[in-house]
């Protein structure tokens, strides 16, 4: 994103993002800028002062400064100017979703960006709870996001919503707008996963996944030479899983498979009480163009590895 440093303001940034602040129409030959923050150097001992380039114009590239000391104020004084301009930061550990192109569902034309997805698995048989992630630019002056179900009412605070079951309905404070929920039990013949990751905005999302297509693989092996010539191997080992979900629309498709894209993946066999960090191995998602599709995602993890030791 592209920041004036000729004025003073608050900014979100999204860290995942760059952050560039630019000056215009300076002196080319007398034109600078010089730039520090609440955490570094002064106005009399600037961190760097920049100067304008041919057309009278400065570039100031703050990504690398903003992500490695996470500053909440950046000052910047000019030739013209001396008085600083303040920008207030608001450092936020994603991407903005407003820029994301994001399927069609029901609440967008109100703007509520990221829902909860339609299908998910119910924390059945007292098992963990899923915590989906509610995303939505402001409402009318005077209203709020409310979250209606499960016998209690809620204000929607931060990016989370615990979901129980059942349907939910979602208001802005003046009018109701109710969806059904497709929420599905475990079948006790399979076996599940609760998956907890971060978002590409940096919220936590966490939900149930069916585990399907266990797999072994043998990983860093060597072998040894002895005198008869017999075969000696010392072998690692891998386990991999295969994370599915079926019957998913186009949209829940698209918020599920946020996962392959997640730098932050932990797997919780055991309903919640431990989780291990897992490296996702699927590379790439396809969303596809309408509803009609198969509904099936699967998305293919490698859960555990061992050393190739042998005492």
């Amino acid at each position: 994103m592209k920041v004036s440093i000729q004025t003073t303001q608050s900014v979100t940034y999204w860290a995942k993002e760059r952050l560039i602040g630019y000056a215009a129409e300076t002196a080319a030959s007398l034109g600078y800028v010089k730039f520090w923050s609440n955490l570094h150097g002064s106005q009399s001992n600037p961190i760097v002062t920049y100067y304008a380039d041919a057309d009278g114009n400065t570039n100031v590239d703050l990504t690398d400064y903003v992500r490695a000391y996470l500053p909440t104020v950046l000052y910047f004084a000019d030739h013209e100017q001396p008085t600083p301009y303040a920008i207030t930061l608001n450092i936020e550990d994603g991407i903005n979703p407003e820029g994301v192109i994001i399927p069609n569902h029901t609440f967008n034309d109100l703007g509520a960006l990221i829902i909860p997805p339609q299908m998910y698995y119910a924390d059945a048989l007292g098992a963990g709870a899923a915590m989906a992630e509610f995303y939505a630019l402001e409402p009318q002056p005077g209203y709020d996001w409310y979250i209606i179900g499960g016998g209690a009412t809620m204000a929607v605070s931060g990016r989370n919503i615990t979901l129980s079951g059942g349907a939910w309905t979602l208001t802005d404070g003046n009018k109701l707008h109710r969806l059904f929920y497709n929420s599905r039990e475990f079948d006790c013949d399979k076996t599940y996963a609760l998956v907890r990751w971060v978002s590409f905005t940096g919220a936590i999302r966490e939900h149930w996944f069916e585990v399907v297509k266990q797999k072994i693989s043998i990983k860093n092996a060597f072998s040894l030479m002895p005198l008869d010539n017999e075969y000696i191997e010392i072998k690692g080992r891998e386990d991999g899983i295969t994370l599915k979900l079926d019957e998913l629309s186009r949209y829940d498709y698209w918020y599920y498979a946020d996962v392959a894209n997640s730098s932050k993946v932990e797997v919780s066999l055991d309903g919640g009480v431990t989780y291990d960090r897992v490296q996702v191995t699927t590379k790439n998602v396809t969303i596809p163009d309408t509803d009609l599709f198969d509904g099936k995602l699967e998305i293919d993890v490698n859960w555990k590895r061992y050393d190739a030791v042998i005492l």
